[in-house]
């Protein structure tokens, strides 16, 4: 039998009454947060780079180009940054009604353990998900790789491999943990008391299923990984360029005797 215990969405459309001090508090804090990852995004170009000192010609070199990489501040136009903080303070809104510290200590093996109520959950964000346009879906999918590609970097800076951190898990936690841990340079808090590769039931597909199913079902299929970055920038300046800094310092690693074991997320 299907857990049906219902969880509270909310809609936009909703009165929000009035707002006390402590909820302006947190409001300004969101918008700060917001404003804090659009300048990233705008500005931002990921490297993540994994070198061994055993065979420093093995690398992973993997980029996230984004809006304008010559500013550090947003140059996103009017439109752009509409569409980028309506899907990061959804991504808060969803990561505030399903909040990983519900599902970090979940265990199939647990008596108590109940997977009506994982399912529960997944409805409850497909329904939340279901309202939005196509549009917004796709806006709120880049948004999302965006958050994921940054804690990725942050991981991989610390461990020097890859996929240490799981993308859901990321989202559960929210647009402002994911800033917190790029300033801190760490992913700790991320991981919580997670064990890398073990995600509880209720993180898993957390986002990427409910917004799969309703995309397969809209006829709809996200854009690859290089252009689906169009859901939310009208252009990419310097889309094409060469960054020679990330070429140099890799070419100077490759022949040097130096024993780095790993550099990453080198903001260029």
């Amino acid at each position: 039998m299907l857990n049906t215990s219902p969880i509270k969405l909310w809609s936009e459309e909703d009165d929000i009454g009035s707002i006390t001090a402590e909820e302006c508090c947190k409001l300004v804090n969101d918008v700060t947060v917001v404003k804090a990852l659009e300048d990233l995004f705008s500005f931002r170009q990921v490297a993540i780079i994994s070198l061994s000192h055993t065979n420093p010609t093995q690398s992973i070199l993997s980029y996230g180009r984004h809006k304008d990489r010559t500013s550090r501040i947003s140059l996103l136009n009017s439109v752009e940054s509409l569409r980028f903080r309506r899907a990061m303070y959804r991504l808060m809104l969803i990561a505030k009604i399903f909040p990983a510290d519900e599902y970090e200590f979940e265990d199939e093996d647990d008596e108590d353990f109940d997977p009506t109520n994982v399912e529960r959950d997944r409805l409850a964000r497909r329904k939340l998900l279901d309202d939005f346009s196509t549009a917004e879906l796709l806006e709120l999918h880049s948004a999302s790789l965006f958050l994921i590609e940054l804690a990725e970097g942050i991981s991989v800076g610390e461990s020097g491999r890859p996929g240490e951190i799981s993308g859901d898990v990321v989202l559960a936690r929210g647009p402002a943990m994911v800033l917190q841990a790029y300033r801190l340079i760490t992913a700790g808090d991320l991981h919580g008391n997670l064990e890398t590769g073990n995600v509880p039931p209720s993180f898993v597909g957390y986002l990427s299923n409910p917004l799969k199913e309703i995309l397969e079902e809209r006829k709809t299929k996200p854009l690859d990984n290089y252009t689906h970055w169009t859901s939310l920038l009208e252009d990419i300046r310097g889309a094409n360029d060469t960054c020679k800094f990330i070429l140099s310092f890799v070419v100077a690693h490759i022949y040097t005797i130096r024993q780095v074991t790993n550099v990453a997320s080198l903001l260029v």
